[in-house]
């Protein structure tokens, strides 16, 4: 979650197959502001008047307490907050990812959650119009993408 943070993105892939398609509709998966079903790049300028939490749902203290064009605008006037409250979401987001696998183990069906997991990624990377990372490899600041 470190390197998310640094770039300026808050962290929202499903944690779950059943909460996929709810956090699609609430607006996690825009490629014209640099979004995908993974992360949301509050550089965007399509954040700059968004008052809703970075995920909603997330009951992270910056999801409770902040919202987009705040982390927005921290982000843009370089505060060192901003990177607290992404570290403090991205983390929390990251455990709860984790909290899911120790489901999955519990229920005995890993197996069926790392085959959904990792479908789910592949499907993402064929998406038409999908930037893929080499782009960063070329000098481009994640940001910016």
């Amino acid at each position: 979650p470190t390197h998310a943070t640094a770039q300026g993105y808050a962290l929202c892939f499903p944690l779950r197959q059943q909460e996929q398609q709810q956090l699609q509709q609430q607006g996690c998966v825009d490629a014209d502001c640099g979004a995908d079903d993974s992360k949301l790049n509050l550089w965007s300028l399509h954040y700059r008047a968004d008052r809703g939490p970075l995920v909603q749902g997330c009951s992270c203290f910056a999801c409770r307490s902040h919202s987009r064009a705040y982390l927005h605008h921290l982000l843009h006037t370089h505060e060192m907050l901003a990177s607290v409250l992404l570290e403090l979401h991205n983390t929390h987001w990251w455990l709860g990812f984790f909290g899911a696998v120790q489901e999955a183990v519990r229920a005995g069906q890993l197996q069926q959650y790392v085959a959904w997991f990792q479908q789910r990624r592949q499907d993402m990377q064929q998406l038409p119009g999908r930037q893929n990372d080499a782009a960063v490899t070329k000098g481009q600041s994640w940001h910016k993408l």
